[in-house]
Formats: structure tokens, C-alpha cells, sequence
């Protein structure tokens, strides 16, 4: 790792060589996360955090799409301040989003049926 320091210094006079240690940390602690997930023993742990990771995107995407369509100020301001927990749970506490998404998840184990919410 030395060697690479000081070949990215030379390379990158001019940045900070704080900055570059720190981002050839984390470079390395990618590589190896990575690593760790590849084995076979963490097949289960891998797919959690790929299935949260998708979960956490079509959220994110559901929340920029309705605040697209605000009207008032009220409603713009309260989409700008919730968060995709509170809309998670305001989603669950309507019967009908619940029931359709329960239909959707046993349609295709993926919780989409070729759609993408």
C-alpha cells in the first residue's frame, strides 16, 4: 500500500495526501466486502442486502414520483420533509396497498409482476 501512496502522489501533486490515503482505505475496504461476499457461506447475507438495497431504491423512486405532483404548499412542504419510513408505514396502513402488495409479492417472488413501482 506504501508504494501505491507514493505513486499516487507523485501522480496527484496537487491533492491533498490525506484525501488520497483515506480514499485508497476505502477502495481497499471495497475490494474486500466484495471478497467476503463472494464466498459461498455469504450467499444468504448477499442477497439480504441486495433485495434491501432494491427495496430502498423503489422507495426512494416512489417518493421522488409523488412529489412531483404536489400542489399546495402544505403538500410540498410535508413531501419534502417525510421520509420513505413514513411513507412505508402510511403505505401499510392502507388496506388496499396491502392487500394488492401481498398479490404482487406471491405473483412474482420479486414483489413485481413486471412493473416497477
Amino acid at each position: 500500500m506504501t508504494y501505491l501512496l507514493e505513486e499516487l502522489k507523485t501522480t496527484f501533486a496537487d491533492a491533498d495526501p490525506e484525501c488520497i490515503q483515506a480514499c485508497c482505505k476505502t477502495q481497499f475496504e471495497t475490494f474486500r466486502r466484495k471478497y467476503n461476499l463472494s464466498q459461498p457461506e455469504k450467499s444468504q447475507l448477499r442477497d439480504a442486502i441486495k433485495t434491501g438495497a432494491k427495496n430502498r431504491q423503489r422507495k426512494r423512486r416512489l417518493l421522488d414520483s409523488r412529489s412531483k405532483v404536489v400542489q399546495t404548499d402544505a403538500e410540498r412542504e410535508l413531501w419534502q420533509t417525510a421520509t420513505v419510513e413514513e411513507l412505508q408505514r402510511r403505505l401499510e396502513a392502507d388496506i388496499c396497498y396491502t392487500i394488492l402488495h401481498h398479490q404482487r409479492v406471491k405473483a412474482d417472488g420479486n414483489g413485481h409482476d413486471g412493473y416497477i413501482l
